[in-house]
């Protein structure tokens, strides 16, 4: 049965009716397959259209299987979105994907996003794999989540790691300057006044670029602690991409335009 919904949004998965419907500047790739369209759903793109259409990414089984597409609402089966795998918690009854860091972490937050009251649940590749039973994760795929809040979040909560953490007092009360989303082990007291946080031999930072109390973009910077504790630098934005520069502790500010032309971590 088509779905009634069409308020379709950024990162909600969709099952398709006939891939023939799929349009793309690019043309189609072999791998995007009737039969594989048939199991693997489409992740709507954020991007404006005209005429009804719905921006949407398709993957493949292997990590460069990717292409744009656009596809009419009319051709929706199904629609999940990233809400409705946390409800599900799939995870739990899927215990081969406990050997991914992705799911681990996964498990680790759950209780803690959903204790803040803002809907949220994964995206990318933990998402795609748990709604669709399609095994795509790697030993080192990202867990990307989607938050969506009623309101914009405070500045102190989007501009530090240490603003992420609990509270420092032992309690579990949140707060704009304590959310409770991050583990302690990684804000509050490992955290300098100047916004370095470390574990590990590294040190982490998280520079979010705002304007006017709404923070359009972030830097998350990873540095080693000095040349005994590691040989690369890391560094990711909101697009989830993880980018490595090689060499000494990367102490110089870094843009989020800077962190996308070091080069994507393989």
């Amino acid at each position: 049965m088509p779905a009634h919904r069409t308020d379709f949004r950024p990162h909600d998965l969709l099952w398709i009716a006939d891939a023939s419907l799929l349009a793309s500047d690019q043309g189609l790739p072999d791998w995007a397959s009737d039969s594989w369209l048939r199991r693997a759903p489409v992740v709507v793109r954020r991007e404006s259209t005209n005429g009804g259409c719905i921006p949407v990414g398709l993957r493949g089984a292997n990590r460069s299987d990717r292409v744009k597409a656009y596809l009419p609402a009319s051709a929706v089966l199904r629609c999940t979105r990233p809400e409705d795998i946390v409800a599900a918690r799939p995870w739990r009854r899927q215990s081969h994907l406990a050997r991914f860091a992705a799911v681990l972490g996964l498990e680790r937050l759950a209780e803690r996003l959903q204790a803040t009251g803002l809907q949220w649940g994964p995206t990318g590749g933990v998402g795609f794999t748990l709604a669709s039973g399609i095994p795509v994760l790697r030993w080192d795929s990202d867990l990307d989540l989607v938050i969506r809040s009623p309101a914009p979040l405070t500045m102190a909560l989007c501009a530090s790691l240490s603003a992420l953490g609990p509270n420092p007092s032992g309690t579990h009360d949140k707060s704009p300057d304590h959310a409770d989303l991050v583990d302690a082990s990684l804000t509050s007291a490992t955290c300098s006044s100047d916004g370095w946080c470390s574990k590990s031999g590294y040190r982490f930072k998280l520079a979010a670029v705002c304007m006017e109390r709404h923070c359009l973009e972030y830097v998350l910077r990873a540095v080693p602690v000095d040349a005994n504790t590691g040989t690369r630098n890391f560094c990711s934005t909101s697009d989830g991409v993880i980018h490595v520069m090689p060499g000494a502790p990367w102490e110089a500010p870094l843009t989020a335009s800077d962190c996308k032309h070091w080069p994507r971590i393989q």
